[in-house]
């Protein structure tokens, strides 16, 4: 049995060192050591920063970053076995984050091979690979998958019986911070006269344009949906700048019970990636059949982590849909087509799968402790002391 060291910048429950610990507790032959940064530099040494979408975007600036911060650091990697782990698995893909770190290497001559990049995104290894290429970069970072959610927020009532509340709405469309995809899904709602039969939030603020590439669709459409939707839900009133995924949710489960379905806007729509937040893991605790708004291959991604969909009463060819758009339109006539049924008649459609409905309430509450961490990562962690 050989000993693993890894010290934590900003440890929290999503820390690397939690998932070797398991992998401990479950018989793999090494010892997993959470040390000081004095400690570090020895055979079989992991620094790790847990990163969140602003710290990813300054940990690399030239004069305030936090390497310039902690020069030790740099020391370490330069000097000794240690590797760097930046670990941002509570969030999709930063776009420019491999540019970060390529320039990082290159300007304090770290090698390529001593940093590991984690994230949430499901083929994070292909989008860096295709980055690669198309950046000319001969010497590649190590990046793999790690999922990972504290579901614990979640569990307080639905780690026990559903309340088994009447349904008084078809679906719910829970939307928070703001983006294309929940912009164009509310505004469609509202125009094909479905918003009323639905639970729908969407954030009020002024700022509604920095994540919405097209001027006219965030004047438009915002005024739109500012000014016909109403506000029950009190998810309205959460910072959209704080992670859901992190634990900080409001407590809309009564709204979740109370409909038949949900409709997922997700993190990515025009992208490749393949990233699911806690937006598509939550309705499965509900019981709830989903359509989701989202990137290429969704539905797939997740019967590739061991849940079932909703074929039986789902049409989804659109998950596989290559275009955003004319995806996007699939999808909301799919939400269409239940959204017309009347309720008790949408209840017995969605009962004829409750099997499937079952098994992804369990698989998630069987799971929701674990963090799924790509298997090529382990391997470097059997071979470390090699």
């Amino acid at each position: 049995m050989f000993k693993i060291d890894v010290y934590t910048e900003r440890k929290q429950y999503n820390s690397v060192y939690y998932t070797l610990r398991d992998l401990q507790k479950n018989g793999h032959p090494f010892q997993v050591n959470s040390v000081d940064l004095d400690n570090i530099g020895n055979k079989n040494s992991f620094i790790e920063i847990i990163l969140d979408i602003k710290l990813s975007q300054t940990i690399f600036e030239p004069k305030n970053g936090l390497f310039e911060e902690n020069k030790r650091f740099l020391d370490l990697l330069r000097t000794t076995k240690a590797k760097l782990i930046l670990n941002l698995s509570l969030e999709g893909h930063t776009h420019d984050l491999f540019a970060y770190i390529h320039r990082y290497i290159r300007d304090y001559d770290i090698p390529s091979d001593k940093i590991i990049y984690l994230n949430g995104t499901r083929n994070i290894e292909e989008i860096y690979r295709v980055w690669a290429i198309n950046h000319n970069i001969k010497s590649k970072i190590q990046c793999f998958n790690l999922l990972t959610f504290n579901f614990a927020p979640y569990m307080k009532d639905s780690s026990k019986k559903l309340k088994e509340l009447p349904k008084t709405r078809h679906y719910i469309c829970p939307n928070r911070r703001i983006a294309e995809q929940r912009l164009l899904t509310v505004y469609e709602l509202i125009n094909r006269n479905l918003v009323d039969k639905g639970h729908v939030s969407f954030y009020r603020t002024d700022d509604y344009g920095h994540n919405i590439k097209t001027p006219l669709l965030h004047q438009d459409y915002t005024h739109k949906v500012y000014s016909t939707l109403k506000y029950d839900m009190s998810i309205d009133d959460i910072d959209p700048m704080v992670n859901q995924a992190d634990g900080h949710s409001a407590d809309i489960s009564d709204f979740y019970e109370s409909a038949c379905f949900s409709v997922v806007t997700e993190t990515y729509f025009h992208h490749k990636e393949i990233f699911h937040s806690e937006k598509s893991f939550r309705p499965m605790l509900y019981k709830h059949p989903m359509i989701i708004i989202g990137s290429r291959f969704m539905l797939r991604g997740l019967r590739e982590l061991g849940y079932k969909t909703f074929y039986g009463i789902i049409d989804e060819s659109y998950d596989d849909i290559p275009n955003a758009y004319k995806r996007f339109k699939a999808a909301m006539y799919e939400i269409e087509k239940l959204c017309a049924l009347p309720l008790p008649e949408l209840e017995d459609k969605i009962n004829s799968i409750n099997d499937v409905l079952e098994h992804n309430r369990n698989w998630l509450l069987k799971h929701r402790h674990e963090q799924t961490l790509n298997t090529s990562f382990i391997n470097i962690v059997f071979n470390f002391d090699k």
